[in-house]
């Protein structure tokens, strides 16, 4: 969601008397901004994780005194949404509240909150520079008021971008090693079906890899390999229409895969299209 949730900080006397205390943002109302995020849909439906966040993020608000007079504190929530990129809807709408000087500090509950690619959290990190807003971690304890907190929210940054590619890399090992043994590893690919864990091959699929193979080799163009296909009854993967760019995507994968020489092999673990 990508709506700001208002919270007031200060537990007056209309409070105490049981009514809303939630304040109506006007144009000129500084903020002070606490952004959650989690990254699946079943944590965003269940909420694991969002709350906690929250409630850790207003805490330290309360505890270090950042909301004072004539300030608000807004809560952003990307819910369901990558650290992969910047293209989230309450991140979005907070970097352009920054942009308007609206937002006096961010705080965040961990870092990898706002960010896993080093280069974004630094370009964000510039942003808030460039407009005045100090960014509060939480568990890292980082001010960027201070030389030491920009100097550990680098540091920091960097170590979240290399467990990210460390995730990466284990997924393609993962994946290369189900590949070398036969086993299946998601969607099947065009020349094979996954029975019981293990990939079989699929006959006519195998032809159709071999025909695109022989022809791309013969120097035929994708269309031209296309309109062949079509020709010869074959089908892609999900029953559609050959194209050129769907040629094109089958072909780099073979090539990626390095199994060009193996496609009409028995050995349909191999098959990579």
């Amino acid at each position: 969601m990508g709506d700001g949730e208002t919270v007031d900080m200060k537990r007056n006397a209309t409070h105490a008397r049981g009514m809303s205390t939630t304040k109506t943002p006007t144009a000129k109302t500084r903020l002070v901004a606490v952004y959650c995020r989690c990254s699946t849909d079943e944590q965003a439906a269940s909420g694991l994780g969002l709350e906690s966040q929250r409630a850790r993020c207003l805490a330290y608000v309360e505890a270090l005194g950042l909301a004072g007079d004539g300030v608000e504190v807004r809560v952003f929530v990307d819910a369901g949404y990558s650290a992969g990129n910047v293209n989230r809807p309450a991140l979005q709408e907070l970097q352009a509240l920054m942009s308007a000087r609206r937002v006096s500090a961010l705080v965040v509950a961990k870092v990898d909150r706002l960010s896993r690619r080093l280069r974004d959290l630094l370009a964000l990190v510039d942003t808030m520079n460039a407009r005045g807003v100090a960014f509060h971690c939480v568990s890292e304890r980082i001010d960027t008021s201070t030389a030491m907190g920009r100097a550990m929210l680098s540091m920091l940054g960097t170590f979240a971008e290399f467990e990210r590619e460390q995730v990466r890399e284990r997924t393609r090992a993962a994946v290369a090693a189900k590949r070398a043994r036969g086993l299946s590893h998601g969607f099947a690919p065009l020349g094979a079906t996954s029975v019981q864990g293990r990939f079989e091959a699929v006959a006519s699929e195998v032809a159709a890899v071999d025909l695109m193979i022989r022809r791309r080799a013969e120097g035929a163009s994708l269309r031209e390999i296309a309109s062949e296909l079509q020709a010869a009854g074959h089908q892609t993967k999900r029953g559609g229409q050959w194209r050129a760019c769907t040629v094109d995507v089958v072909l780099r994968r073979v090539a990626r895969d390095g199994k060009i020489a193996m496609v009409s092999d028995s050995r349909v673990g191999e098959v990579g299209a």
